[in-house]
């Protein structure tokens, strides 16, 4: 397994998965990325896990979003309601929190948020 950042070149590819995966929401689309960025100005940070043929098998979509008042922080996604890891199995969803997590040691980015669900 692979873990990569989402750019314009795959969009359809992560936009394909969240409309096929029944644990992704309305928030977990391609065009939120774009919002974050261009209307909040704030790095966006998509994560996505895929297996050897390039299929995508994961996302964690992630922004990072710094306060004066707060610090750093890195979540998934600021000003929406869901929008956590959603992945094929549990290693992958592991795989890709333990990814967003080393991202915000290494970048000393002090809280990491994250707004997933299950709908079992």
């Amino acid at each position: 397994m692979n873990i990569n950042y989402l750019s314009d070149a795959n969009a359809s590819l992560w936009d394909e998965y969240v409309m096929a995966n029944d644990r992704s929401t309305f928030f977990h689309l391609h065009g939120w990325k774009d919002v974050m960025e261009s209307v909040f100005g704030h790095a966006a940070l998509y994560l996505y896990a895929h297996d050897d043929d390039g299929k995508i098998t994961g996302i964690l979509p992630l922004v990072s979003v710094k306060s004066l008042l707060f610090g750093n922080r890195l979540a998934s996604l600021p000003f929406c309601v869901y929008g956590g890891v959603v992945a094929d199995t549990p290693e992958i969803e592991t795989q890709l929190i333990e990814y967003a997590v080393d991202y915000a040691k290494q970048h000393k980015i002090a809280t990491l948020e994250l707004k997933h669900f299950d709908r079992k």
